[in-house]
C-alpha cells in the first residue's frame, strides 16, 4: 500500500510541475494585456489560444508518466541491490547457480515490466499534436508579413504573436527532450537484460567442469561491464595467447574474473590514464590469466594480508571479494596471486588454471 501512496505522489507531483509551465506563459498573457489575475481570466487565456490549451492539459501528463517511470527506475535499483545481497547470503546454504538463476529470472520480469512502460510512454509522446503546434507556429511567421498593417499598429498584438513562436518552440523543445530522455532509458535497460542473460546463462551452469577456453570466458566477463568501462572511458587492452581448451568450471572463473575487472574500474577513479589489461598465457600445467589495472597498485605489506577474509583497501568495502577469488581458484585446482607490473603503475592478479 505504501508503494501504491508513493507513486500516487509523485504522479502529482510531476503533474504539479508539468502544470507550472502553462501557469507561467499564462500570467505573462495576463501581464502583457493588462488583465488581472482572476479564476475567469484565466479560464478565457486557456480555451482562447490553443497552444495553451494543449499544453495545460498535456505537460502535467507528460510529466507525471515521466516522474512515475523515474520513480520506477529508482525502486527496482534498490531492488537489484536488496536481491543481490540477498542472493550472496543465501549461497552459503544453497547452490549458487540456482539461487542466482531464480534471482535473475525475477529481475528479468521487473524489468520487461518497466521495458514495456517506456514503450508506451514513447508511444504516447510520438503520438501528441506538438507537431501541429510547430506547423501552426511556421505558418503564422509566414502570414505575418501579409498584415503589415496590422502588427505595425498594435505593438502588443506583435509581441504576443513574438511570444507564442518562442512558447511553441520551447514546448517542442521540452517534447522532444523527453522522447530523447526515454530512448536514453530504454537502451540502457536493454544493456540491463543484456547482462542479465549473459548472468542467467553462467548462473545456470553445473558444478561439473566443461571445455571451454579463457578467451570464451573472458569474453563474457567484459561483457558483464562493457557499459561501466565505456562510462568511464576506460581503455580495454587484451592479448590473448593461442586458444586451448581446458576442463573447468566456467562460471566460477568469470565470477573470479568480473570480480577483478571491478575492482580495476573502482581502483581507477582518481588515475588519469585508465586502462585494463587483460591477457592469457599457455604454460606446460597451466593456463595463466593475467588482469592488470593502471590504478595506484598495492603495497607490499597489503599483498600479504589481501586475500585475508574481511580485509579491505577500499572506503566501502566487505573484504569479501578477493577472499572469494582466491578461494574460488584453490576449488579450481588452481592458483591465484597478486603481482607487481613489470613496468608502469597498477597491480596484476593472476588466475592459474590447470589443464586436465
Amino acid at each position: 500500500m505504501t508503494r501504491v501512496i508513493k507513486l500516487i505522489v509523485t504522479f502529482f507531483l510531476g503533474a504539479g510541475v508539468g502544470f507550472l509551465f502553462p501557469m507561467v506563459f499564462i500570467y505573462l498573457d495576463l501581464n502583457e494585456l493588462s488583465m488581472v489575475w482572476t479564476l475567469q481570466n484565466i479560464i478565457w487565456v486557456v480555451q482562447s489560444q490553443n497552444l495553451i490549451t494543449f499544453s495545460f492539459y498535456a505537460l502535467p501528463l507528460v510529466f507525471a508518466i515521466v516522474s512515475v517511470l523515474f520513480m520506477l527506475n529508482l525502486e527496482k535499483n534498490k531492488e537489484i541491490k536488496a536481491a543481490s545481497i540477498l542472493m550472496a547470503h543465501m549461497a552459503h546454504a544453497a547452490g549458487m547457480g540456482e539461487i542466482a538463476a531464480e534471482v535473475i529470472h525475477n529481475i528479468g520480469n521487473v524489468l520487461t515490466s518497466v521495458f514495456a512502460s517506456i514503450e508506451k510512454s514513447s508511444m504516447i509522446i510520438s503520438r501528441s499534436k506538438y507537431n501541429t503546434a510547430k506547423d501552426a507556429e511556421k505558418l503564422l511567421v509566414e502570414k505575418k508579413n501579409l498584415f503589415p498593417e496590422i502588427f505595425s499598429k498594435d505593438e502588443k498584438l506583435n509581441q504576443l504573436l513574438d511570444y507564442y513562436v518562442l512558447y511553441t518552440k520551447m514546448t517542442v523543445e521540452e517534447y522532444e527532450s523527453i522522447s530523447e530522455e526515454l530512448e536514453k532509458l530504454r537502451k540502457k535497460i536493454a544493456i540491463i537484460r543484456d547482462i542479465l542473460m549473459t548472468q542467467k546463462s553462467y548462473a545456470y551452469s553445473k558444478a561439473f567442469s566443461e571445455k571451454t577456453t579463457a578467451a570464451k570466458m573472458i569474453e563474457a566477463s567484459i561483457r558483464i561491464f562493457q557499459d561501466k568501462l565505456n562510462t568511464f572511458k576506460i581503455l580495454l587492452k587484451t592479448h590473448l595467447a593461442e586458444e586451448r581448451t581446458i576442463d573447468t568450471q566456467s562460471s566460477k572463473v568469470v565470477n573470479i574474473l568480473s570480480n577483478l575487472i571491478k575492482n580495476a574500474v573502482e581502483a581507477m577513479e582518481e588515475s588519469n590514464d585508465k586502462f585494463i589489461e587483460i591477457s592469457t598465457e599457455n604454460m606446460k600445467e597451466w593456463v595463466k590469466i593475467s588482469v592488470r589495472d593502471s590504478g595506484p597498485g598495492i603495497s607490499d605489506d597489503k599483498k600479504k594480508k589481501i586475500f585475508n577474509y574481511g580485509y579491505t583497501t577500499k572506503n566501502k568495502g566487505a573484504g569479501l571479494g578477493l577472499h572469494s577469488c582466491y578461494n574460488l581458484a584453490i576449488s579450481l585446482g588452481g592458483k591465484f596471486e597478486v603481482v607487481d607490473p613489470k613496468e608502469g603503475p597498477g597491480v596484476v592478479f593472476n588466475v592459474y588454471l590447470p589443464v586436465k
